[in-house]
């Protein structure tokens, strides 16, 4: 009964989240696309709960975290941060156009490397990520 209904509201939603956030190339795009952050990708929550924490007995050499904003960067650059990998993947909009133009200013290397959140990736995809690590 509520599948119609459902599906429509999905495609209106993807439709919007997709109409804007893709650009950070004049003042007024760059509202938008602030916007689009804290609405589409829930960045609002991120400025106040970080989820970074060190990982492995050499703790400060590799830490985990949720994306972080801009603002984070500063900080990021403090702890002497060299690299993030991004598990996401290279997107189009504007968390990523952020987090790419952050990481040039606090000459912290990105490396993208798309994992699925919600199901395995390929076997050959893994070292991948590992060999990241390495470097």
């Amino acid at each position: 009964m509520n599948r119609p209904f459902y599906h429509r509201f999905r495609t209106w939603q993807k439709n919007l989240n997709s109409s804007y956030g893709d650009d950070i190339s004049t003042p007024s795009a760059r509202f938008f696309a602030r916007l689009h952050t804290h609405l589409v990708d829930h960045a609002w929550i991120r400025r106040f709960w970080t989820n970074m924490y060190p990982l492995g007995a050499d703790a400060g050499q590799v830490w985990r975290s949720n994306q972080p904003g801009p603002a984070r960067f500063r900080r990021l650059e403090k702890l002497g941060i060299k690299s993030i990998i991004n598990l996401r993947g290279p997107s189009a909009f504007a968390i990523y156009l952020f987090e790419t133009e952050s990481c040039a200013r606090a000459g912290i290397t990105l490396h993208d490397c798309a994992i699925p959140a919600y199901t395995l990736d390929s076997r050959e995809r893994y070292p991948e990520l590992l060999s990241l690590y390495d470097q």
